[in-house]
């Protein structure tokens, strides 16, 4: 069966649909599958930077939040 030919089949199948709850599910479906396409790229730029990232806490080479936190607020009283 052709991908036409079976479209026809479903929308004269929906066309016929009285059921909310159906109608709204297969809205839903749909959604989703367009929301799929939407899935954003990284750039070769971000893809290396999230390596580079990654290896940087494999190395141990990272803070904690309380650190960060801690810095910060030292930044602000400084103003």
């Amino acid at each position: 069966m052709t991908a036409t030919r079976l479209r026809n089949i479903i929308t004269k199948r929906i066309s016929k649909l009285e059921d909310i709850g159906m109608l709204e599910a297969i809205d839903q479906i749909l959604d989703s599958m367009e929301n799929d396409k939407d899935t954003y790229e990284l750039s070769e730029i971000q893809r290396k930077k999230i390596h580079n990232s990654k290896l940087q806490f494999k190395e141990g080479k990272s803070i904690s939040n309380e650190k960060v936190f801690e810095e910060i607020g030292k930044c602000l009283k400084e103003k």
